[in-house]
């Protein structure tokens, strides 16, 4: 059985994809040519322990070379599975408060634009 960390480097590279397709030209924007690649330019932050109904996450707001203004967020739910990545946000799932249709969604497109 792989490692939750471990299997979300491809949903963690997505969101570096995203954010390159963006701004990719701009000077100082890292270049990353692999999902297994991402680890180097992430540096572990905070950890916060929370609940979503009975289910308990842990939540690590990271800083990533490629989005140093929203850093990285990957969050666990009860340590055995990753269920979010993505811009921190502070939510344990990308489902929203109105519904749960995100819910099983580990990584959703991102923008800089609003």
């Amino acid at each position: 059985m792989e490692r939750p960390l471990k299997t979300s480097a491809p949903s963690i590279f997505d969101y570096y994809l995203d954010l390159q397709s963006e701004v990719g030209g701009e000077d100082g924007f890292p270049s990353i040519d692999t999902p297994e690649d991402v680890w180097q330019h992430i540096v572990f932050g905070e950890v916060a322990v929370g609940r979503d109904g009975a289910a308990v996450f842990v939540s690590v707001e990271s800083e990533c070379s490629w989005e140093p203004e929203h850093g990285l967020q990957i969050v666990f739910r009860a340590g055995r599975a990753v269920t979010k990545v993505g811009p921190f946000d502070g939510q344990y799932i990308n489902a929203s408060a109105d519904g749960r249709e995100l819910e099983d969604v580990v990584y959703r497109r991102w923008s800089l634009e609003p």
